[in-house]
């Protein structure tokens, strides 16, 4: 009789699911087209390198990476908000509060519709 071997999948090497935390145990911040930006784009936008932004992507779970080798994509406003230490707009972001005062400004900053 032979035995299925078990795969064992860490937490940080499968997607997350709808609802589920990301990096350090925060919900995903759901995003538009037009509202990411590269790795290399954060990184000029925050006048920060590539590795503090990878950090802070971590940190507070503002971007995302669909796949193994998909490209890192960093949700612009919630980027804004930590650049400004607005941890309060962040997390009715990650709510999905974008029509609250508090993050409606950060998307008037960035230019993009709520």
């Amino acid at each position: 009789m032979s035995r299925a071997s078990a795969h064992v999948v860490r937490i940080d090497e499968r997607p997350a699911k709808r609802g589920e935390s990301t990096g350090a145990g925060h919900r995903v911040i759901l995003s538009r087209p037009g509202e990411t930006l590269r790795i290399e784009q954060a990184a000029h936008h925050a006048t920060r390198n590539t590795k503090t932004i990878r950090r802070w992507c971590f940190l507070y779970g503002i971007g995302r990476q669909a796949g193994p080798n998909a490209p890192l994509e960093i949700h612009r406003v919630a980027l804004d908000m930590v650049l400004h230490g607005d941890f309060d707009a962040l997390e009715l972001l990650r709510q999905g509060r974008r029509d609250h005062e508090d993050v409606a400004r950060y998307f008037d900053l960035a230019g993009l519709p709520i």
